[in-house]
Formats: C-alpha cells, structure tokens, sequence
C-alpha cells in the first residue's frame, strides 16, 4: 500500500529523506537508482537506506525520453 510518493529527476539522499519525513513509500525519478550491476549493498550506499526505509523506487528514464513529446522530441 502506497502511504505517500516524492518524486524527483535522481533518487538521491535528500529525496530519500523528504519519502522519510513525509511518511511516503514511494519515489517516481526520472533517472533510476542503479545504472551498473551491484556486487554487494553496503550501509552507507543509497540502496541499503532505501531497504532500510521500506522505500520503492519507480524510475521512468527510457519511457520519458521516447514518449510523444519527450525528451528525445523536445531534444
């Protein structure tokens, strides 16, 4: 069950924090939150804190950049 959504164009940090503090379980970004391969999660990576919170990630990159109107037209 979705409690709250933050969305942003990076999962960074900050963004982790405003889900936090809003009571939100959901980030829509733009841009996605792993680009290469993870061979482990550690504490202090951006992924681990998002377990930890219970947070989800959507991110929409490939579906903005080639819709009608997108980044790639408008580029």
């Amino acid at each position: 069950e979705v409690t709250g959504i933050v969305t942003c164009l990076d999962c960074t940090p900050e963004a982790v924090n405003a889900a936090m503090e809003n009571g939100a379980n959901l980030i829509v970004s733009h841009h996605p939150v792993i680009f290469d391969p993870l061979k482990s999660v550690t504490e202090n990576s951006l992924v681990y804190s998002l377990l930890k919170a219970g947070i989800s990630v959507i991110s929409a990159h490939t579906n903005l950049d080639q819709s009608k109107g997108g980044v790639n037209d408008t580029l």
